[in-house]
């Protein structure tokens, strides 16, 4: 992490997450004031519900979350409304970054799960708002949903 974080306030949403608690703790230890956003906290990604209140005063925006479905239309409705609500939540912040946790080669996939997240990249990267993605492997969570 970069130095001189102290100063950044960055809403880590889907904060409690499988990734997110994570970050959190990760942003933590780097001297930012990482904040955990879920919907625990009454913060809806698909409606804007609470969005506003969580990303007040802002600097960082880091986008985590994931739907819970493979079915790909719900999972393409989740993430388009959730790209479409952090960018204009953020704007409203006055965020001056959004960042995307994606995965590997959903630019490379017709249909799926990949293909909603793909959705999700460009809802996000298409706002007022810099954004970046980053996109890593989660296959390291597949043999415990799979045991379950």
């Amino acid at each position: 992490m970069q130095s001189g974080m102290s100063n950044i306030r960055v809403a880590v949403i889907g904060g409690t997450g499988l990734a997110g608690r994570h970050l959190v703790d990760a942003l933590r230890k780097a001297g930012a004031n990482a904040v955990p956003v879920s919907r625990s906290d009454g913060v809806d990604v698909t409606t804007g519900a609470g969005l506003d209140q969580a990303l007040s005063g802002a600097q960082r925006v880091v986008d985590v979350t994931s739907a819970a479905t493979n079915d790909e239309a719900a999972a393409r409705a989740f993430f388009s409304a959730a790209g479409k609500h952090l960018q204009q939540a953020a704007e409203r912040a006055g965020a001056e970054r959004l960042a995307l946790l994606s995965i590997i080669g959903a630019d490379r996939v017709a249909g799926g799960y990949l293909a909603a997240k793909l959705d999700h990249e460009r809802a996000v990267q298409g706002g007022p708002v810099a954004a970046c993605v980053l996109r890593s492997s989660p296959f390291h969570e597949f043999p415990g949903q799979l045991l379950q």
